[in-house]
């Protein structure tokens, strides 16, 4: 213990890094919460959103036979008629229906884990998080 006395830290690092990890906790939770409890069907993809074919609507139909449409990113380019998996709670398939890729999963999770990350190493190798005089 006599080590964390003796080193210093940068506080806000220290602060934000924290707070980073209590929200990346948390969006953790309700990811895998999500995951456990949805099901898994293919939709269609009806209407492209732009150009490119990166952002499209997408229709599933539930397992009770409702049809939703939702707006998706994909992140790689689609066309009219291509089918895609559609992750959605069945209790609740307007609440949150998402594309069952790693991308639209996780990476709600991921981005802010490694802020959190740069946050709490610059916070244990006392790191500045911005330069000072410029």
């Amino acid at each position: 213990m006599s080590f964390l006395r003796k080193r210093k830290y940068n506080g806000s690092a220290l602060v934000l890094g924290l707070l980073g990890l209590m929200l990346t906790l948390a969006l953790l939770w309700w990811r895998v919460s999500f995951f456990l409890s949805s099901t898994v069907v293919l939709g269609e993809v009806v209407h492209l959103n732009t150009p490119s074919g990166y952002h499209a609507d997408v229709k599933f139909t539930t397992r009770e036979d409702e049809t939703i449409i939702i707006a998706t990113g994909p992140g790689y380019p689609v066309d009219v008629g291509d089918r895609l998996e559609v992750r959605y709670v069945p209790s609740d398939p307007h609440a949150e229906a998402t594309l069952n890729q790693f991308s639209s999963l996780w990476e709600p999770v991921l981005i802010p884990g490694a802020v959190t990350i740069a946050a709490l190493l610059a916070a244990f190798f006392n790191l500045p998080l911005q330069q000072k005089g410029r």
